[in-house]
């Protein structure tokens, strides 16, 4: 499964961050937009999980809302239409998010699909009885 769905790696990270104002390799592309388009579209040489170590996109970094906002954003309804395939996605970050006391919540719903974002978990009030 590719964390961009039915988008690239550019379209993708665009809807999260400023591909144009991101610095690129320092060397012949200046902008991020310019060395990833190279890099995934242009030679495909990146492995995957290069965006993961990135220090651009900080989703290793000390905060962990920029990697949450990634993975929201991997289930969201214009990156993947399957219903079912998001579900198993969501239940399948948030067991792993759950460790370190985070998950996955629908917020809203575009065209009956849900619309993530990452925090705490949620704590429904008690049903009163």
């Amino acid at each position: 499964m590719w964390w961009w769905g039915a988008l690239d790696e550019v379209r993708f990270l665009e809807r999260l961050y400023d591909l144009d104002v991101l610095a690129g390799d320092g060397y012949r592309r200046p902008t991020a937009r310019e060395d990833i388009w190279q890099h995934c579209i242009n030679n495909d040489d990146w492995l995957p999980e290069w965006v993961l170590t990135d220090a651009r996109f900080g989703l290793s970094g000390p905060s962990p809302q920029p990697l949450l906002n990634f993975l929201a954003e991997m289930l969201h309804p214009v990156v993947r239409r399957d219903p079912a395939e998001v579900e198993r996605l969501a239940e399948k970050l948030n067991g792993i998010l759950a460790k370190d006391g985070f998950e996955l919540n629908p917020t809203g719903y575009i065209s009956g699909l849900p619309v993530y974002a990452g925090g705490p978990p949620r704590v429904l009030p008690r049903r009163s009885t």
